[in-house]
């Protein structure tokens, strides 16, 4: 049996779309009005409350194998906690140079959303595998071997992959360098090192953000939790030629944004500060020519972005009425019913 979902989440008029809605129920189907049979939402595995989703993106979670399951390679894990940041953590510029590579390791523990690349200004004390910071857990129990309580994961760490905030209004994963560690805050995920610019891309695009947040059931700030991208449906069916078209859209869009760090005098990606790298006879017109770089490069940065939607709206085979309700919402369509039945 069928229940019958009105929405009117998205616009001001709330009464006006509801009775447009009540009123012309064929007008306002798939936009304000939805027909479903509840036992639909068991089609994905958390059974999320989501009346408003297709059918077709229900299926994809049947339809499609898991992120985890047809590759041994591709993971998603999360790391350590150090109960004590104080002790076992510093920003990089506290360290002197010879120390970090042999002591110190790079540590990804989430941060503010910033899709494709971040730097790491965070380093965890990881010499001799973490020895220090294992025998510290260890006497807080009181019995040797417990340090994995709080330090998982440890056969993934220094393997480049993706690395993301639990947090964030978007998933917007960063590509995670070589010889990193990961927090249990900022999760990462593995696979083959030839198809790690591809999953960057495919994770940063609004079909994967969408799918991730429809399993969670939250689209608002929800936290992005390993156990669940585990099992979130994966595209296995793109052709070579695509793959490598995402890849490269991803390493231009991380390359863009490094290049806009390398005027950061915190960054590890600093070269020159801002204005002296910029071109211009006055301190202002150096000025106005950072200005314009930082400009032309969030427009290619916006640009690359939709690239990557289109294509992997194609690889999930998602059609122009799923796309414009991933993409818009439903608060245009509402405008548009109440206007229709004034």
């Amino acid at each position: 049996m069928k229940t019958v979902f009105l929405r009117a989440l998205e616009v001001g008029e709330k009464a006006a779309t509801l009775h447009a809605a009540i009123r012309e129920p064929k007008v306002a189907m798939g936009r304000q009005r939805f027909d479903v049979d509840p036992r639909e939402f068991s089609s994905i595995p958390t059974s999320p409350f989501a009346y408003w989703v297709s059918p077709y993106i229900r299926k994809l979670f049947s339809q499609l194998s898991g992120f985890e399951s047809q590759n041994p390679e591709r993971r998603a894990t999360k790391g350590l906690a150090t109960t004590d940041d104080g002790q076992f953590l510093r920003v990089w510029w506290e360290l002197q140079p010879p120390r970090i590579r042999d002591v110190w390791s790079t540590f990804a523990r989430g941060g503010p959303t910033s899709p494709f690349y971040a730097d790491l200004s965070t380093y965890v004390l990881w010499e001799n595998d973490g020895a220090r910071l294992k025998a510290y857990l260890d006497h807080k129990i009181g019995k040797s071997g417990q340090w994995s309580r709080w330090i998982n994961s440890t056969n993934y760490y220094g393997r480049a992959g993706v690395t993301w905030a639990l947090r964030a209004p978007r998933f917007s994963p960063q590509a995670l360098p070589k010889d990193s560690v990961f927090s249990v805050r900022g999760y990462a995920a593995f696979a083959e090192e030839k198809d790690l610019s591809f999953m960057l891309a495919v994770f940063n695009s609004s079909i994967f953000d969408y799918l991730f947040k429809l399993a969670l059931g939250r689209f608002g700030h929800p936290e992005f939790v390993v156990g669940v991208l585990q099992w979130l449906p994966w595209v296995e069916n793109g052709s070579l030629q695509v793959k490598s078209q995402l890849g490269r859209l991803a390493s231009r869009a991380w390359s863009l944004k490094r290049g806009i760090d390398a005027g950061k005098e915190t960054s590890h990606a600093f070269v020159r500060p801002a204005l002296v790298q910029a071109p211009g006879v006055t301190l202002e017109s150096r000025a106005e020519s950072w200005a314009d770089y930082i400009r032309s490069s969030e427009v290619e940065l916006a640009s690359l972005q939709l690239e990557i939607d289109d294509l992997c709206f194609d690889l999930y085979g998602i059609d122009e009425a799923d796309r414009r309700v991933i993409s818009q919402g439903f608060g245009e369509s509402s405008a548009v019913l109440i206007d229709i039945q004034a």
